[in-house]
């Protein structure tokens, strides 16, 4: 969520402004109180908001029961008046099965709230009381992100409070060092600016390179029910990008680093037609980005072993091999965006999770932007500036049987009017992701999760690679093993839960997972072709508290292709499950090179 002094944008302060008014207006909802209510009107609403643990349930054990209360003295309850403020219906309104439902799904989504239930009471008089009973989970997150690969290696620390003084808002003070990623910063975010439905973000701090700031405000969809969305968003980052370099044909450099500077404002307003389970989305917007490669090319260095506190300049034959991503691009694009969203939710408990309950949508949701230059507020300088954007997006998901299956696909590129490379598609990206999950029949503590994921880039004339290995493809390689420009992985994981002493206090579980995949070289620079891949796994998943939706997880992974079995062996310790519909379907390799611009996510707002 994301003008600056000199830009195309900046000349015309008062239009946010003025989108912002006539969304509140439109988005308005009607009131409801001269209606007809056959199902009765809401008299009252008890929000009902416990603290982490229930420390009157007797069957929580005896010898931790300080521990229990201890915690709960220490959370700070998430106040009513925020609950009320995301309920989609109010005291005297007409009683709503499916506002009911929508307000506990918006409820749900927060990481903060392990458990909601929204439920009606039915009085005397024909009215109906609300029940909003929530339970807090712990909202101060403490993400060390530690590795054992090639030895034990620190790669940052994040300090979150999720919930600052029960208000929903977050802050955020992050050190991220890993590899070519040196940040630190702080960022804050609330989903109820100035106690409305708006929410903002702000996001400043330093890089190995120069700065990050990213600040944005938006208006988003309400559940399945709101009509409006608006989204205002700047991004200015300094950083490097890293190329992996194979160890077979560079010998002791082991990445290129490519020096460059992305600019992006984005200001979009969208309307949704029809009733929810099937909802035609419009949208329209501006979108500027520039992206600059500074001191290009004398600032490329490459890496010697892997460390990055030791850099050389790049050498002729690297810097050639750079040289065709390391074009500059400049441009303001109008966007439009067609949507259509036949989904509906269903409740699914333990899917990614161990023991909370998920809300998945079933269904259909499809979505194209196409976006046009407009030459007089781009920079005619750069060739590139004159082009059509276009991206498309399918995701379906159904239940047959037992089996649950989701899968996404999306392609985008971009057609450049003029210069090198015109009347042709470049910097074209794709991802396709599949995922199933079965419980077997009379083995309800397994679930088996099954995945296939295919990515690539072709024609990119802007910073590119994928590498086969890494957390969200190949676990038990290196992250910078097998670099290419197209990559297929498939996983097949039994998720297993557990039972112990810790029971009443967090959900613990287990996991045994087999992969395997290819990468291509295709023209990413430094690439190679990597043959078949697998490798095998086990890992202890983790919630805390009993019921949260938030898993951590401790992976022991090992390769048993390309040498012998078992070679190395790489641990892995994250805060977060890093696949299935939980994690949803952002690739990192492929988003760094996406043009930011762009506004192509309006299906995706967060509620």
């Amino acid at each position: 969520m994301r003008p600056r002094a000199g830009s195309a944008l900046a000349a015309r302060p008062r239009a946010p402004l003025a989108l912002i008014v006539w969304l509140l207006v439109l988005g308005a909802s009607p009131p409801v109180r001269a209606q007809q209510c056959p199902g009765g009107r809401i008299s009252h609403i008890f929000i009902d908001n416990h603290s982490i643990f229930d420390t009157s349930d007797p069957s929580l054990h005896e010898r931790l029961r300080w521990a229990y209360e201890l915690a709960n003295r220490l959370h700070v309850s998430t106040r009513p008046e925020f609950i009320a403020r995301e309920l989609l219906f109010g005291e005297g309104d007409c009683f709503n099965e499916l506002r009911l439902q929508e307000s506990e799904r918006i409820l749900r989504g927060y990481p903060f709230i392990s458990q909601v239930d929204v439920f009606p009471v039915e009085q005397d008089d024909g009215t109906r009381h609300v029940v909003v009973d929530t339970h807090d989970e712990w909202s101060t997150k403490i993400d060390l992100r530690v590795a054992f690969e090639d030895g034990l290696r620190f790669d940052g620390l994040e300090i979150t409070e999720e919930n600052v003084a029960g208000t929903g808002q977050a802050t955020t003070v992050f050190y991220r060092e890993r590899k070519e990623v040196r940040d630190f910063g702080l960022s804050w975010s609330t989903p109820q600016l100035l106690a409305t439905r708006w929410d903002a973000q702000l996001i400043f701090g330093e890089t190995r390179v120069g700065t990050l700031f990213e600040q944005g405000i938006l208006y988003p969809f309400v559940g399945e029910l709101g009509r409006w969305a608006f989204r205002e968003r700047y991004r200015r980052h300094e950083l490097f990008f890293a190329y992996a370099l194979d160890a077979r044909r560079h010998g002791r450099l082991s990445h290129a680093l490519l020096s460059l500077e992305r600019r992006s404002l984005d200001l979009t307003l969208a309307a949704r037609i029809g009733r929810p389970g099937n909802l035609t989305i419009l949208g329209a917007g501006i979108g500027h980005e520039r992206l600059g490669f500074p001191g290009f090319p004398g600032s490329a260095r490459v890496v010697v072993n892997g460390e990055f506190d030791r850099t050389e300049p790049a050498s002729m034959p690297v810097l050639a091999a750079m040289a065709d991503q390391a074009t500059e691009v400049s441009g303001t694009r109008v966007n439009l965006v067609l949507g259509q969203r036949n989904l509906r939710f269903v409740r699914r408990r333990g899917l990614d999770a161990l023991a909370a309950v998920e809300d998945v949508p079933l269904g259909t949701e499809i979505e194209a932007t196409l976006g046009r230059t407009i030459g007089s507020l781009s920079d005619a300088t750069i060739s590139s500036a004159d082009d059509l954007f276009a991206r498309g997006r399918i995701f379906i998901a159904f239940e047959p049987g037992d089996l649950l299956v989701a899968s996404n696909l999306w392609v985008e590129g971009r057609r450049p009017f003029a210069g090198e490379g015109s009347g042709r598609w470049r910097d074209v990206l794709g991802q396709m992701d599949s995922f199933l999950y079965w419980r077997p029949p009379g083995l309800a503590r397994h679930m088996l999760f099954a995945r296939v994921s295919g990515s690539g880039g072709w024609a990119m004339t802007t910073p590119f690679q994928l590498t086969l290995g890494g957390r969200t493809a190949l676990r038990g390689f290196d992250e910078d093993r097998f670099p290419g420009a197209r990559r297929l992985v498939f996983t097949l994981e039994d998720r297993m839960a557990l039972d112990g002493l810790l029971a009443h206090l967090m959900d613990l579980g287990a996991a045994l997972f087999v992969e395997g995949g290819a990468a291509w070289a295709g023209d990413a620079p430094f690439s190679v072709d990597s043959g078949v891949q697998a490798a095998l796994g086990a890992g202890i998943r983790g919630a805390f508290p009993q019921g949260s939706q938030r898993v951590f997880r401790i992976d022991v992974t090992a390769p048993i292709t390309g040498g012998p079995a078992f070679r190395e062996v790489i641990v892995r310790m994250s805060f977060e499950e890093l696949l299935g519909l939980a994690a949803g379907f952002r690739d990192p390799q492929i988003e760094r090179s996406r043009l930011r611009g762009v506004s192509a996510e309006l299906l995706n707002f967060p509620k």
